[in-house]
């Protein structure tokens, strides 16, 4: 079990890992590798331990004793804002999708 305060915690895939990942001081991870990181934000107490999985592992995540309140952001998209008592699963999904820009 990982309980911990801070700001916020960051999922990335290796694609994603040599961004905002990257700001936090997270790994680099080389993209044809199938895992994904988790990279705890301003965390409020303790180290910032950064966490790579395997592609097979599922991470639950539960919003308890919230003392301000706490959105989901996916990639800068609209934020969604979570209760007490909600709940998250992350995990890898390996469809990749190719676009063709003129």
């Amino acid at each position: 079990m990982y309980k911990r305060q801070g700001d916020g915690i960051l999922f990335s895939t290796p694609l994603g890992s040599k961004a905002y990942n990257f700001s936090l001081n997270g790994p680099v991870i080389e993209e044809n590798i199938s895992c994904f990181i988790m990279n705890p934000i301003a965390p409020f107490q303790g180290e910032a331990v950064k966490y790579v999985f395997s592609k097979d592992v599922v991470v639950d995540l539960k919003i308890k004793d919230a003392k301000v309140p706490v959105y989901l952001n996916a990639d800068g998209q609209r934020e969604l804002k979570l209760k007490e008592g909600d709940g998250l699963k992350i995990k890898l999904i390996e469809n990749v999708v190719s676009f063709l820009l003129p």
